[in-house]
């Protein structure tokens, strides 16, 4: 055994590997720990599928048409491409992103009355949602529903047939109504609600029904998270839709509706082109029936005075005029509906109102140009409906909006220019024809004059009629927006909870659990359990390892001859390395010591000296410790024994009458401590003792020493370490405090204790 110094005395190195091992061997000794905690777990987990909402998969597939527009040339300064008119492409997207708008969602919400969810208690701690069983029926109106800031939920109870009983609260109102006659309207902070019983279907087991009323504000935002609309791969115009419900039926019912709101909402959409240009036709058909009128008369009363009878006495006469006139008829027919466009267009009050289409002008450029500034109109206003002008895509579409009404007005103005130009050309020419009948009397002249304006008047109005019915026929054959190419239907199995997740789940906490309860207790432990402990503390070599005995009730020699038991086998290495830590000859005292009192130190110094006396050795073990005296009890002795303390006190040298001979073997000898006494520091401190132990080391091959702990409130260790020439310090399993076992360091560094080395016990 070698010598130490403060520089060597340090915390000791510990391999990765060995700590990895220590602990693997830990958690495989504690494997109960491990299944109870994975069958709690498991067990946990299948309350958890049992108990928990199941939810599922609602799957749609829809075809979402394009409106069907033909690109024609642009005129000069239109560039259709800066307004997004050749990119069709985005129309998907652009009604993806409409579907999942508030205004969609809400509408699809209050036709399904998703608002409102019925339960009731089946069986225990399980609830089932009733949906189309519900007995009773609670309805609310829009407008209350929207102020509604929070949900509420009553329980109506049925005691009789329409009779029902309302308990709840809503805010902080408290509902109790008693029993009262079905249907019943309930007076409640938030407006009336209606409630009502279902004729056709039967009562609930429990008798009772609960009914929670959602915010819909609140409800729109939670469906539009529980919704994901995305287009299909390798398709242009198919969407997957694809929505969370916690209930098969309900959550099929809602997607088929809420395609069937999108479609509705789409629909009007497209109407309102269709109503405007109505309005506009009527409102000019209106007009010109005024002036056709008025023309009629004119050409009656003119017949008449002229003494004519019909216009074919003047077809004869103006035949070479015929086709002109009705060139003329034609184009002046054009400027006028070109210039009540035009009059629209400018009019502030029809800011961002849709442009009348189809009204009978006759240039495809225009009307194509109208057609799909009304359809950006549109989306423009749905984006608005859940959002804000200040939204980027808002502003992109309005932003688009200003340049293509702009190439409208641009388009409009080269129209009637256009037009102009054609209808003085025709004029010249019609006005030669006219000087052939320069001579016809005057009558003749002016009942041409009046035919020819009854003539333009009729035939616009005749194809504002005509344009009428072609509008009507447009406005009754609306195609839906969203084809369903397949209808709602939910997963046969829930997505979540998903069986196989939750007892991955279960199975990994169940082996964590154990792993993290021993790393707490390891890193909260205060105390030494096992050697890897002591070597991290200390550098000081250990001997051996004591295996800990259950069974043993009292201190006792356990060490037998012939013996192989492990107990018996540890103690032949103790034996054997402390021979070899003596080295020397003269060095055959042992001071057996510990950290604090019930480490077994006097049970390992009492075995020990048995081990070496079998070997033939001449041993005597000396008890130090007269404060707490144990050798008595280990080999027998009389509990009023004489022994060292007697020696020191009478001054006497002899010790032959105070040394026993054990009964365990005739080459063990005991001097017991003595009477107990308060005084024995200074005993010990006597430089009789000395004596004693110089001439015992004389007489015997090895003297062991059993002394006081080192780390109690007194020094009687201390006093004697330098009897010594080696020392045994016990530590046990679980018992001292890392920060008191760091005492031997302390004592090594100043010196007290000399060739030390370690038990362990336990």
């Amino acid at each position: 055994m070698r010598e130490y110094s403060s520089n060597n005395i340090m915390k000791a190195e510990v391999d990765n590997n060995i700590v990895l091992k220590k602990m693997l061997s830990v958690l495989m000794d504690k494997w109960k720990w491990f299944l109870l905690s994975i069958l709690f777990c498991l067990a946990c987990a299948s309350f958890y599928l049992w108990y928990s909402t199941k939810v599922y998969t609602i799957s749609a597939t829809a075809l979402i048409r394009e409106t069907d527009s033909k690109i024609n040339p642009a005129p000069q300064g239109v560039n259709l491409s800066n307004i997004g008119f050749l990119a069709p492409a985005n129309s998907v997207s652009d009604e993806i992103e409409i579907m999942r708008s508030k205004t969609v969602m809400k509408k699809a919400i209050l036709a399904t009355g998703s608002f409102v969810t019925y339960t009731t208690k089946d069986g225990f701690l399980s609830h089932k949602d009733l949906y189309t069983e519900s007995p009773v029926i609670v309805t609310m109106g829009e407008e209350n529903l929207n102020k509604l800031s929070s949900d509420f939920a009553l329980e109506i109870r049925i005691p009789d047939v329409n009779k029902i009983e309302v308990n709840g609260s809503i805010g902080e109102k408290k509902i109790t109504t008693g029993v009262v006659a079905c249907p019943y309207v309930l007076d409640s902070p938030v407006g009336p609600i209606q409630i009502a019983l279902k004729p056709d279907v039967p009562s609930v087991k429990s008798g009772k029904v609960s009914v929670v009323v959602h915010a819909l504000d609140q409800l729109v935002n939670d469906y539009l998270d529980a919704l994901s609309i995305l287009k299909k791969e390798n398709t242009n115009s198919i969407v997957n839709i694809e929505f969370k419900s916690t209930h098969r039926r309900r959550g099929e019912d809602f997607v088929n509706e809420f395609i069937r709101m999108y479609n509705r909402t789409a629909d009007m959409d497209k109407n309102l082109i269709a109503q405007k240009t109505d309005d506009f036709i009527n409102e000019r058909i209106k007009i010109i029936a005024y002036g056709l009128g008025d023309a009629e008369t004119a050409l009656e009363q003119t017949k008449k005075a002229a003494g004519l009878t019909n216009l074919s006495d003047f077809q004869n006469v103006v035949s070479g005029n015929a086709s002109a006139e009705k060139e003329r008829v034609q184009i002046n027919t054009q400027l006028q509906l070109v210039k009540y466009l035009r009059e629209y267009v400018y009019n502030p009050q029809n800011n961002d109102q849709v442009i009348p289409a189809n009204i009978g002008i006759e240039n495809t450029t225009l009307t194509t140009l109208i057609s799909n500034y009304n359809e950006q109109l549109l989306k423009r206003n749905r984006y608005l409906e859940s959002s804000t002008p200040e939204n980027p895509m808002v502003v992109r579409k309005t932003e688009e909006l200003k340049t293509l009404k702009e190439n409208i007005l641009t388009s409009i103005n080269n129209v009637y220019q256009s037009l102009l130009i054609n209808k003085r050309d025709i004029d010249t020419h019609a006005s030669k024809l006219a000087g052939r009948i320069l001579n016809a009397p005057t009558q003749e002249r002016e009942l041409t004059d009046i035919s020819r304006q009854q003539e333009i008047k009729s035939s616009l109005y005749l194809m504002l009629l005509q344009k009428r019915e072609e509008n009507n026929i447009k406005l009754a054959s609306t195609a839906d927006n969203a084809r369903i190419i397949d209808p709602a239907i939910a997963s046969r199995k829930p997505v979540n909870p998903n069986p196989f997740t939750v007892r991955l789940i279960a199975l990994i906490l169940g082996i964590l659990i154990p792993v993290i309860i021993l790393l707490l207790l390891n890193f909260f432990k205060t105390k030494i359990s096992s050697v890897e402990d002591i070597r991290k503390l200390t550098a000081i070599p250990i001997f051996a390892q004591v295996p800990w005995i259950k069974d043993l009730k009292k201190l006792q020699i356990v060490i037998k001859e012939k013996d192989n038991t492990p107990l018996s086998e540890v103690f032949r290495k103790i034996r054997t390395n402390l021979r070899l830590a003596l080295k020397r000859e003269n060095n055959k005292v042992v001071l057996v010591t510990s950290t604090v009192k019930g480490e077994g130190k006097t049970f390992i110094a009492s075995n020990l000296a048995a081990s070496l006396s079998l070997l033939g050795k001449k041993v005597v073990i000396i008890g130090m410790d007269m404060r707490n005296p144990q050798l008595i009890n280990v080999f027998g002795l009389k509990e009023q024994s004489a022994g060292l303390s007697d020696m020191l006190l009478a001054g006497n040298r002899n010790y032959d009458s105070y040394i026993q001979t054990s009964t365990y073997h005739d080459n063990l000898f005991i001097l017991p401590a003595g009477k107990n006494s308060v005084n024995s520091t200074e005993l010990l401190e006597l430089p009789l003792l000395q004596e004693i132990v110089k001439e015992l080391k004389m007489k015997f091959d090895f003297v062991i020493i059993d002394t006081v702990s080192v780390g109690e409130d007194v020094v009687d260790a201390f006093v004697i370490s330098d009897l010594a020439d080696a020392t045994l310090y016990v530590c046990r399993d679980n018992h001292v405090k890392r920060d008191q076992f760091s005492t031997v360091n302390e004592l090594i560094s100043q010196g007290i204790l000399q060739n030390v080395s370690i038990v362990f016990n336990g």
